[in-house]
């Protein structure tokens, strides 16, 4: 799932973790960079809470009480995921978006296989038995993740090197 440690979180200590820490901090998480990127963050924000606000308008509406039930962390994870698709694509997910729902329910499978238990990684030779068949729905969430036409690795890359 991290594609052979080039993850920065999990490669191991040593040039290449140096260099890409560096270029995060100065480049993706500097300050200029931070604040660049407040009207996004600001416009996700405003347009999420317009979505609760229009749910409770049509339900009052329609008659019934004045109150919506919200479920708060599956609003917060649309609204980080929002916020970072947008960073990274520049495109915001609707609500009706096939794609975007496809793309989020690709990105929590890939999350949820990523703090998985997998026996295989502590005893080594059930590795070959593949004892749950994590390697196998790991596999396939990377090639969904990867391939995805909306944040494609290849954006991410080149958006990278722009900075």
């Amino acid at each position: 799932m991290a594609y052979n440690y080039v993850v920065l979180g999990f490669s191991p200590y040593g040039d290449y973790r140096r260099q890409r820490r560096k270029m995060v901090m100065l480049k993706v998480l500097s300050q200029h960079k931070v604040e660049m990127l407040e009207h996004l963050r600001v416009s996700e924000l405003r347009s999420s809470i317009k979505s609760i606000y229009d749910v409770w308008l049509k339900n009052k509406e329609s008659g019934n009480s004045g109150m919506v039930k919200v479920d708060m962390s599956h609003w917060f994870g649309e609204l980080v995921l929002n916020i970072t698709v947008r960073i990274i694509s520049g495109k915001r997910f609707s609500p009706n978006d096939k794609e975007g729902v496809r793309f989020q329910v690709v990105i929590r499978k890939y999350f949820d296989l990523f703090g998985a238990f997998v026996a295989s990684d502590y005893i080594p030779f059930l590795k070959f038995f593949d004892v749950g068949g994590y390697k196998k729905r790991m596999t396939k969430t990377a090639n969904e993740v990867v391939e995805s036409p909306r944040v494609s690795a290849r954006k991410i890359l080149d958006k990278s090197s722009e900075c």
